[in-house]
């Protein structure tokens, strides 16, 4: 009896201890957004952290998140940057609770490797951080905070989960990762803008291996997101709708219901041709005057025309600029390496990508209309 009676003490002494590494969250500064700048002046980081500050007024739980305090250091890397903060602050930072990163669109094009280095090994920062890139101060876009905003970084951390655009296409820190460690694509990070606390996203900033090289706009995000590797929002597309080059300021709103696209590589006398199928379903919401005796098939088919005519544009346009900065964002090279593994063993993709010929093929079917019409005053 007394031998169970010592076990029993051992064991719950081994059990007592269960929680010896545990934090209390009113004994640290939760960073919930990271902003990185240039220094003036100098070769360090401009580091920037949100970091709320709780109320303890129970009747302003509304305004637990959106009030915060921006603190900026600097350092030769990021890490330097914020033990100093934390040396500084009179709580202990924790980062596990990290949500965005914003970068410098110089800072992108110099210091990328490292920022991802160092994010990548630290063992509290989550895998799925967002990453984006402002060609303006990116301590601007972790500071603002519309009247709209009850928590700014993690309303925007919500709309990259549900993908409320096409205009961009959400970068966690993950993928950037698998991107440039696969050597057959190339990452591509959403470009933030701030004007007056007010935040917009739009456009994408591409990247060969860790540097950044370039950017692309909104229309051409938006072709790039009708891709079969990504997931596409319904969004509206205004078409010319003039007809017989009348009426140059009527329009089509053109609803895109669905999507369906595929890619397709070909090698042909050492030569790669990527054909790009895209086929999409959408609905009239807004439609201008039609001209007398004019049918509904009518309509439909030559606003599908124009659709496809404006897609094809925008598809040419994101072609140049990727051959132009010599980035696969569009992943061509993960077609090749699977269906020609033996050629792709032999070539340097980076040169390789240059010389691809591109088919694009657009089809849109228009199959209905809503009641909405444009009139002109």
């Amino acid at each position: 009896m007394r031998k169970l009676v010592i076990l029993l003490i051992i064991l719950s002494i081994i059990a007592l201890p269960g929680c010896w590494d545990f934090r209390e969250i009113q004994n640290h500064f939760l960073i919930v957004g990271i902003a990185i700048d240039p220094h003036s002046g100098s070769e360090d980081l401009m580091v920037s952290a949100r970091i709320p500050v709780p109320s303890s007024n129970l009747q302003e739980a509304s305004t637990l998140m959106q009030e915060a305090k921006i603190v900026t250091r600097s350092g030769k890397t990021v890490l330097t940057a914020l033990e100093k903060m934390g040396k500084e602050l009179k709580k202990k930072l924790y980062i596990g609770h990290l949500q965005i990163v914003v970068i410098n669109e110089q800072i992108a094009k110099t210091h990328m490797k490292n920022i991802i280095d160092t994010l990548s090994r630290n063992p509290q920062i989550q895998r799925h951080v967002y990453l984006l890139i402002t060609s303006g101060e990116a301590r601007n876009v972790i500071s603002a905070s519309s009247s709209l905003d009850t928590a700014p970084m993690t309303d925007l951390r919500n709309m990259f989960d549900v993908n409320v655009s096409n205009s961009f296409i959400p970068t966690t820190l993950d993928n950037f990762l698998l991107d440039v460690e696969s050597h057959d694509a190339d990452p591509a990070i959403p470009i933030i803008t701030t004007n007056n606390n007010t935040i917009s996203v739009e456009g994408m900033a591409l990247f060969n291996g860790f540097d950044m090289v370039g950017t692309i706009n909104g229309e051409e995000t938006r072709f790039l997101s009708l891709l079969p590797y990504q997931k596409h929002t319904e969004e509206y597309y205004l078409v010319r709708g003039q007809y017989y080059n009348k009426n140059p300021q009527d329009v089509f709103s053109i609803r895109i219901a669905n999507k369906k696209s595929s890619i397709k590589v070909f090698l042909k006398e050492g030569r790669i041709t990527a054909q790009v199928h895209i086929k999409l379903w959408g609905v009239i919401a807004e439609y201008p005057e039609r001209p007398t005796g004019t049918s509904d098939e009518e309509i439909y088919h030559f606003a599908g025309k124009q659709l496809e005519e404006l897609l094809e544009k925008n598809g040419n346009n994101l072609i140049k600029k990727t051959k132009k900065y010599n980035t696969d964002i569009l992943r061509i090279g993960k077609y090749v390496r699977a269906k020609y593994p033996t050629y792709w063993d032999q070539i340097d993709w980076r040169e390789e990508y240059k010389k691809v010929d591109f088919d694009i093929h657009i089809e849109a079917v228009v199959h209905s209309a809503y009641t909405s019409k444009l009139t002109r005053q």
